[in-house]
């Protein structure tokens, strides 16, 4: 009978360990549903950053036409800079918005 009871504990501890590892388990997963859920909140603003910038250089584009004047060619360079700007903006990392270049 000492050696059932002795099994017993033993399994009721392994039921236990099993029980808390299971729970931590869940709330890791809650953890990450919402670290996920973050994560698509801020892949969207990027998505919606990025678009407007596609938008900007494309009108850009669309303004460069052969027999420009300076003045044309300046305010087409401040507009690439002003884009430039806002692409660094968004960088992961402000000091080195272009890493290895």
């Amino acid at each position: 009978m000492g050696r059932l009871n002795e099994s017993l504990v033993s399994v009721h501890e392994q039921l236990d360990t099993i029980l808390t590892l299971e729970r931590a388990g869940h709330r890791r997963i809650g953890e990450l549903v919402m670290a996920s859920a973050e994560i698509k909140a801020a892949l969207a603003k990027i998505d919606a950053a990025t678009d407007n910038i596609a938008a900007d250089v494309q009108r850009l584009k669309e303004r460069i036409a052969p027999g420009m004047t300076q003045a044309e060619v300046d305010e087409i360079q401040k507009e690439a800079d002003r884009i430039a700007t806002k692409l660094e903006g968004i960088a992961a990392d402000n000091e080195d918005p272009v890493p290895g270049a």
